[in-house]
């Protein structure tokens, strides 16, 4: 299997330097994949609606989709 390498990084450091991939997004990419809406969907914690996007926003990420 090939390694698909999305992005670059710094010389010095593993920081992305561009088509950054938060954490966020890449739940939001695997629901998509699963058919799931990421912005519709939540779970109850601590008696608060918690989105596994977060709050602040994700995004599906195609690039990593083709």
């Amino acid at each position: 299997m090939a390694r698909r390498r999305l992005g670059n990084r710094r010389s010095l450091g593993y920081a992305a330097t561009e088509n950054i991939c938060t954490v966020h997004d890449l739940h939001a990419t695997m629901l998509h994949q699963l058919g799931i809406r990421h912005d519709a969907f939540s779970v109850k914690f601590q008696g608060l609606d918690a989105k596994l996007t977060g709050v602040e926003g994700a995004k599906v990420m195609e690039g990593i989709l083709g």
